[in-house]
């Protein structure tokens, strides 16, 4: 316990040789009690990701493993280390409060089921002690089997960006076509967009979130606030603050599945001008001189980015545990669009997985009656 101490606070000092020195902690408090925390996932509790429905492999590895250290150290509750319960119980604590913290919580997990099952797993009958035996696996056998595991999840050998993630294609449309003026993007992008653009493009925000207001900003601008700053909306007014002279983002939300306000705001706004989307991301462009010969040669009716809104709602609720939104907004975009039969369809599946909700229901049976009228 004592050496155990004397590293904790060893460690602690040792993270105060860094740039901002003793005012990190302040930072963090900070961090710890304001709103930023509550929009990253990473930061959620994994309780509460998983009750919203985040049923990922990680989460349910995590409380089996903290289950099992739980149950043993009831079991050894006699005998137990006090330096094991103080390691476990803090990691535990941590890994509870912010889904980013799990990994330190695992290993420590792992050693100490290992230490403290080792007695109830020799207690089991015989029958299995020879299996055990018959079945043993040499080392270069085991690290074969890993090696062909590897090989089947093919995922461990692939290079390059994961399909319908980021923004590869707008990436590469401006670096080819030399879009001028100072970018918007979406949070969750900008990592990317660093890596694949610098030094030619500087990001409105990124991962890192360095300046918590400006991430705020970033949610206001996909958010359409209509909030009034010196006769403008908000979101227009922030724009404009940072001469924003191009906006690279997705239509549809990656985790609430709704249409992202700030497409049906440019939609109606003659100074920007659409002049690509994939089914992953738009790009949209500020009526300029700079950026004249992109807007004459790229623009396209802004009525098509309901195409993108339905195909993209599609291609994310393959990957959701609650699609349902995803399908509403698919049939939304597509309601827009006038393709009233498919809007029902989309409609239709997410009223499955939402029996109860109103809206859907008056919609289809909206739908149903301009199809009726239309087969007349």
């Amino acid at each position: 316990l004592k050496r155990l101490s004397t590293v904790v606070i060893a460690s602690i000092l040792v993270t105060l040789i860094n740039p901002n020195s003793y005012k990190v902690i302040p930072f963090l408090i900070e961090l710890e009690g304001g709103l930023y925390k509550s929009f990253i996932v990473e930061t959620m509790s994994p309780v509460t990701l998983f009750r919203s429905g985040f049923y990922e492999i990680q989460f349910v590895v995590f409380f089996g493993m903290l289950f099992l250290v739980a149950l043993l150290f009831v079991l050894r509750a006699r005998r137990l280390d006090v330096t094991d319960l103080l390691v476990a119980s803090t990691l535990a604590a941590a890994s509870l409060s912010m889904a980013r913290f799990i990994p330190y919580f695992a290993p420590v997990a792992i050693l100490l089921i290992a230490r403290h099952a080792h007695r109830y797993v020799q207690r089991i009958p015989r029958v299995f002690e020879t299996i055990g035996k018959n079945i043993e696996i040499p080392a270069n056998s085991f690290f074969v089997i890993v090696l062909v595991l590897m090989l089947i999840n093919g995922d461990m050998f692939k290079s390059g960006i994961r399909p319908n993630k980021f923004p590869e294609g707008a990436a590469r449309f401006l670096k080819e076509n030399r879009v001028q003026g100072n970018m918007f993007n979406p949070y969750v992008w900008g990592g990317y967009l660093i890596w694949s653009l610098y030094p030619d493009y500087r990001v409105f925000v990124d991962g890192r979130g360095i300046i918590p207001e400006v991430f705020f900003q970033s949610i206001r601008v996909l958010e359409a606030s209509p909030a009034q700053v010196r006769d403008l909306p908000e979101w227009r007014a922030i724009l404009d603050a940072y001469g924003v002279d191009f906006i690279v983002t997705f239509s549809v939300g990656n985790f609430t599945g709704k249409l992202v306000p700030l497409i049906p705001a440019l939609l109606g706004d003659p100074v920007w001008h659409l002049v690509y989307m994939d089914n992953i991301s738009l790009v949209f462009v500020r009526e300029s001189d700079e950026n004249r010969q992109i807007i004459d040669r790229f623009t396209v009716p802004k009525e098509w980015l309901w195409n993108e809104v339905a195909v993209e709602a599609a291609l994310k609720a393959k990957d959701s545990p609650n699609p349902a939104d995803y399908y509403e907004t698919a049939g939304d975009a597509l309601f827009a669009k006038r393709s009233y039969r498919e809007a029902r369809e989309a409609y239709s599946a997410a009223l499955k997985l939402r029996p109860g909700d109103n809206r859907l229901r008056v919609r289809i049976e909206q739908l149903d009656v301009i199809i009726r009228a239309q087969g007349r």
